[in-house]
């Protein structure tokens, strides 16, 4: 026995289970050593038969693997005896005469005897088949070739040497074939085409008649939108025997519906502007004669169109101008749009809950900006029962840009409104911005909103406040640090009356109040000088400084809170400006109006009075000094008398710097300095001792002798700041100088003219240093000094001092490095 595999086949294995073949089972004739021949001759997708044994039965049930074509490469039995019949499987779609290729002859197909006129041989085919057969000569005898029902085969180049049978429900085609018997039997239906000559049929035929059929490829067709061109359209398939003879007709199944139905070029059309949302039907209907011709079938196919309502879709909300290498865009207070959408009978809803919709799941949204270039990444969020089109990263190219969304719905697409971002060059001043106003423009969203130089900006009479955003804690910047310090400015001028909101004015800039201006700093920061010459200012709601509010001759602080942040905060300047001395400068008259306060960072003096200070009656003014801490210097005190007055008939309020973690624990006096304090109300309070050691630390005084007191008995209260771990209770009234109004003194009298009791070890002596000394002696050394627990209650106006300076401190910011 020779066995030939085509080269590179491998190892497959079959299982039949039709006409007398065991699934996966060896013919008993076959040895092991056979089957083992047999199966190696498998290639992955063809079975090669090249031997005449065993029969083609054998090859299939141990060689066919998932093999589609079965080449006989040599005459071969169908069955070996006693095998009964042998059906070619389903999976087999070409079983052909075959020549393998061998020294002598090429390969290719070849016809190849199949079958002997053995009655134990019987060939068919399983139910479904669609083999086609090719150039065999089958030599089975009558009616041992059988096509059974189901099955659809056909035959070409192939002999017959007897009858074949097609059974009732089998069908077969016959092209180039030779019936030698020149009969058929046939029940079922058979074609006959090339040179095949049609044997006489010894059966019955069935009618190779086919009803009309159609189908269309689509049930639905696209979506289309109310009051919007519409046109789709599905391919039509027709079938049955007298397709060349049918009729095809379209129709709307809806009147009024705007759209039309029509067949064109063998498809089904369905176009025009929908007249309403809803749902439409196309039914196209087939016409063709029947078998008979006396007749006709129908046949109809049903195709629908979805319509929507033309919805609106839109943004809301508006987009801070940036700077062209600005970013992140999303650190500012307006870098969202949010998307609405809206029925046709004005319902309004956020695209968030109509996409939670079945109607919404059919539209898709993505954002949009044009023209390309703004280098900002526009992104879709879509939760939290809002659909957002947020702008992140850095910013590109200076230009107006438009920003919106698209939603899509098939090839329709519904485009929102859209919002202006504006990206700025850089180059951009304040002076520039403010000419490009329009004139009588009242308030300013300030775009961009970091900008760099004011370029000596002077603010406009007609504009009366400035944004840098309208969120706490989210600032516009004007200025920069690396310019020269106050190198620029910005001039309130004569006439007007301006708020600057939550900015922050860096340190290259210097802020000029002019004679008749006002100028308010809401929210805002002033990281440079501030220089009133004749004007008023205002400071509230947590604004803050970093240095000096110089107020010269004629100025007016109004209802201002004062907190410097002078040792923590910096705007970036390297290196780190030095905290100035003093927060606020006296120079002239001054007037302070309302309610203020003035609450200096560490080591700092709250108010320097170079010329006279007035307190108007119903105005207060309370001022602490700066606490000792981690900053460089002690404790300080609250005002600093230059040869200055502080007088009216209001009331005044001073309490001097005490410890932070940090410091050494030293306080200092409530005043310092030379000069005269004249008003309605006064309460001087030196700072208290404190450490997180157990030294004993004298409490401060409450002033100097080279400070004049004029303020009337019932209206003042001094009072020395406490010690701790035994040190001494600061000096009251005895450390300043007390002169009553009733006192008509001979000629002027030098402030410090009865000094000579000093106390509290020589603190608050004419140096003005305003620092008590640590104790040094016993407390039995001297005069008796109270202990706390002998201290009469603090008064009113004491207490109150000490919260509107605990409320001065609100301001948080974070500390510089």
């Amino acid at each position: 026995m020779r066995i030939s595999p085509k080269a590179g086949a491998t190892v497959l294995s079959l299982m039949l289970v039709s006409g007398g073949v065991v699934a996966g089972s060896v013919p008993t004739v076959a040895s092991a050593q056979d089957v083992a021949t047999i199966t190696s001759a498998a290639a992955a997708s063809e079975l090669v038969v090249t031997d005449n044994y065993p029969a083609l039965y054998g090859w299939l049930a141990n060689s066919l693997g998932d093999a589609t074509t079965v080449k006989i490469a040599a005459t071969c039995g169908v069955s070996d005896r006693g095998n009964g019949t042998t059906t070619i499987p389903a999976q087999v779609t070409q079983l052909v005469g075959w020549q393998a290729k061998s020294f002598i002859y090429e390969e290719g197909e070849k016809v190849r005897d199949l079958g002997y006129s053995s009655s134990y041989e019987t060939l068919t085919f399983a139910p479904g088949a669609t083999t086609e057969v090719r150039s065999l000569t089958l030599g089975l005898l009558d009616d041992k070739l059988v096509v059974p029902a189901g099955a659809n085969i056909t035959f070409k180049n192939c002999t017959f040497a007897n009858r074949v049978k097609i059974e009732k429900g089998g069908k077969a085609t016959f092209e180039n074939c030779t019936f030698s018997s020149g009969t058929i039997l046939n029940n079922g239906q058979a074609s006959y085409t090339g040179s095949t000559r049609e044997p006489t049929n010894k059966g019955t035929a069935e009618s190779a008649f086919q009803d009309l059929g159609l189908v269309a490829a689509q049930s639905a067709l696209s979506d289309g939108v109310h009051t919007r061109e519409y046109a789709d359209a599905t391919r039509l398939t027709l079938s049955g025997s007298n397709v060349d003879n049918v009729e095809l007709a379209a129709q709307m199944d809806q009147q009024g519906s705007g759209l039309v139905a029509t067949v064109e070029d063998g498809s089904l059309k369905v176009s025009g502007t929908p007249a309403a949302a809803g749902t439409y039907t196309a039914t196209v209907t087939a016409t063709a004669p029947d078998e008979a011709g006396t007749s006709t079938q129908t046949k109809s196919v049903t195709v629908s169109v979805k319509v929507h309502q033309n919805y609106t879709f839109s943004v809301e909300g508006t987009l801070d101008a940036v700077r062209t290498g600005q970013g992140d865009s999303q650190d500012s207070s307006n870098h969202e749009l949010e998307v609405f959408v809206t029925d046709e009978a004005g319902n309004k809803q956020t695209y968030y809950d109509f996409s939670c919709t079945e109607e919404g799941h059919d539209f898709s949204l993505s954002p949009q900006v044009s023209p390309d270039g703004c280098g900002l990444n526009a992104t879709l969020f879509n939760a939290g029962g809002k659909a957002t089109v947020t702008l992140s990263g850095t910013a590109g190219t200076a230009g107006t840009y438009q920003v919106g969304a698209v939603a899509t719905l098939g090839d329709y697409t519904f485009a929102t409104n859209t919002a202006e971002l504006r990206i700025y060059s850089g180059a951009e001043t304040l002076a520039s911005q403010i000419a490009g106003l329009t004139e009588g423009t009242g308030e300013w969203d300030m775009e961009p909103y970091e900008i760099d130089r004011s370029d000596n900006a002077v603010i406009p009479t007609w504009l009366h406040h400035i944004y840098g955003s309208h969120e706490s804690g989210l600032y516009g910047q004007i200025g920069n640090a690396t310019d020269a310090f106050a190198s620029d400015t910005i001039t309130i001028p004569a006439g007007a009356d301006v708020t600057f909101e939550n900015i922050k004015v860096n340190s290259s800039v210097k802020i000029v109040v002019e004679k008749g201006a006002r100028l308010t700093l809401a929210d805002s920061v002033a990281f440079g000088p501030i220089e009133v010459n004749g004007g008023t200012l205002a400071l509230n709601r947590s604004s803050a400084t970093t240095s000096t509010i110089t107020l010269n001759d004629g100025s007016t602080l109004a209802d201002s809170e004062v907190v410097s942040h002078a040792q923590f905060l910096t705007d970036g300047r390297k290196p780190t400006p030095s905290a100035p001395e003093s927060v606020v400068i006296v120079n002239g008259n001054v007037t302070f109006m309302g309610e203020n306060s003035i609450k200096p960072d560490q080591s700092q003096v709250g108010l320097e009075v170079n010329g006279s200070a007035r307190v108007p009656l119903g105005s207060t003014l309370t001022v602490t000094g700066g606490n000792g801490g981690t900053a460089p210097g002690e404790a300080a005190s609250a005002i600093k008398l230059n040869g200055g007055t502080i007088s009216g008939e209001g009331s005044l309020a001073a309490t001097g710097g005490s410890y932070e973690l940090g410091g050494s624990g030293v306080p200092a006096t409530a005043v310092m300095g030379e000069g005269t304090l004249s008003t309605g109300g006064l309460v001087l309070a030196g700072g208290d001792a404190d450490t997180v050691f157990g030294s004993a630390i004298n409490g401060a005084d409450a002033g100097v002798k080279t400070v004049v007191v004029t303020t009337p008995a019932a209206g003042r209260t001094i009072t020395g700041g406490k010690g701790v771990n035994g040190g001494k209770d600061g000096l009251g009234e005895e450390s300043v100088t007390i002169r009553e109004a009733s006192e008509e003194p001979n000629g002027p009298t030098k402030p410090g003219d009865n000094s000579g009791a000093g106390s509290n070890g020589g603190a608050g002596a004419v140096s003005g240093t305003g620092s008590a000394q640590q104790a040094g002696a016993s407390a039995s050394d001297g005069a008796s000094i109270p202990q706390t627990s002998d201290v009469a209650s603090v008064s009113p106006a004491v207490a109150l001092a000490g919260a509107v300076a605990a409320l001065a401190g609100g301001f948080a910011l974070h500390r510089r490095d």
